[in-house]
């Protein structure tokens, strides 16, 4: 990070030296976990903020954000700031020689990023890597469904603040990513590890809980709870006695 050319051009375009500080100190703190000049030179940082995006309704809904950056407080306010100084970075390197000097640095060293990121390892060391990633995806997915529903129980009617996206037996999470992963992602070389591309795979992994009907209930907690319970103190057969098509 180019820190005091960048502190010298907020200093030009903002004046306001508490609005300085704060800038800098966010877009350091943005550069501690990811490089922005490296996210620069792939793509003018724009993955970086992808990964930073966080809405009212993720925060409201209790998704928890993936970019890895740790704020104290608010997260949807915290990451939007965040936003604000990465923004200001790029449109400082836009606006400088700075900015082609690091795509040409990145070029000559032939240190570049791929736009994939990719996993290499076993299935149990994937199921650890990508447990947060997948509870966000499914998530996104059934939130408005579940706002659909206006948060009632479908097996015993409660109306409550969180309604949890219960999978269905044999449609489990674990069953879905080992199908996808021996169906896309097998390791020719070595038996028992797959090489994942990430982004594809998140996208093969939404598809797989299509239609949504197939794949979850949307049961509260206690429900949900009796339903996982083993042996069953909820069957499949009683929950469907109860169950309407979704909105």
């Amino acid at each position: 990070m180019k820190r005091e050319e960048f502190k010298k051009w907020l200093q030009i375009k903002l004046k306001n030296k508490k609005t300085i500080d704060n800038r800098l100190s966010n877009a350091a703190k943005v550069n501690k976990v990811y490089d922005l000049d490296q996210e620069y030179a792939k793509d003018s940082c724009e993955t970086l903020l992808s990964a930073l995006e966080y809405s009212k309704d993720d925060y409201l809904s209790g998704v928890a954000p993936q970019c890895g950056i740790i704020i104290k407080g608010n997260y949807y306010t915290g990451l939007s700031t965040l936003r604000q100084a990465v923004r200001l970075y790029v449109e400082f390197l836009d606006s400088t020689v700075f900015g082609q000097n690091i795509i040409n640095s990145f070029k000559a060293s032939a240190t570049i990023p791929s736009s994939k990121t990719l996993f290499i390892g076993s299935f149990k060391n994937f199921i650890a890597y990508v447990g947060g990633f997948t509870k966000n995806k499914i998530a996104t997915l059934t939130k408005a469904c579940k706002k659909k529903l206006s948060y009632q129980c479908e097996y015993c009617g409660k109306i409550v603040k969180q309604l949890d996206a219960a999978h269905i037996e044999g449609s489990d999470r674990q069953t879905i990513i080992l199908d996808i992963l021996n169906k896309y992602y097998q390791d020719p070389n070595n038996k028992g590890n797959y090489i994942v591309d990430l982004e594809e795979f998140g996208e093969k992994y939404v598809d797989a809980h299509l239609p949504l009907r197939d794949h979850f209930y949307f049961l509260c907690k206690s429900c949900h709870k009796l339903y996982d319970a083993t042996p069953q103190k909820l069957t499949d057969i009683e929950i469907k006695k109860r169950i309407k098509p979704l909105p």
